[in-house]
């Protein structure tokens, strides 16, 4: 588990990443902050607006320079991407649309569960 702020290395522990969650405790929109070292004499700073607050932010190192982040917009969509810190792009992203609650939801008002 993920701490904040904690510096999670890459697998060569060339780069690493830092977290900055929103305060949830506070009204939103949520602001997330991902600081990235990539070697350079400056960081790297993604700000990702509008965040879901109920869900964490998940982010892992692929390999020694991909990072794998999954955010949320709401209950059922989200949005997996993939960073290439030597890049400094977004190299893939990808929305989601978890049809788990809408599905559920169906199911409770056909009767078929309680």
């Amino acid at each position: 588990m993920q701490v904040a702020n904690e510096k999670i290395f890459s697998h060569n522990n060339a780069y690493w990443f830092s977290v900055t969650e929103p305060d949830t405790m506070k009204p939103g929109p949520y602001k997330l902050q991902i600081d990235i070292y990539n070697e350079r004499d400056y960081l790297v700073r993604l700000d990702v607006l509008d965040i879901y607050g109920n869900f964490k932010p998940h982010a892992e190192w692929i390999n020694e320079k991909l990072l794998y982040v999954r955010l949320w917009w709401g209950r059922v969509l989200g949005v997996d991407f993939i960073f290439d810190v030597e890049k400094e792009q977004v190299i893939y992203k990808e929305n989601i649309n978890d049809g788990n609650i809408p599905f559920l939801q169906w199911q409770q008002a056909k009767g078929k569960i309680n």
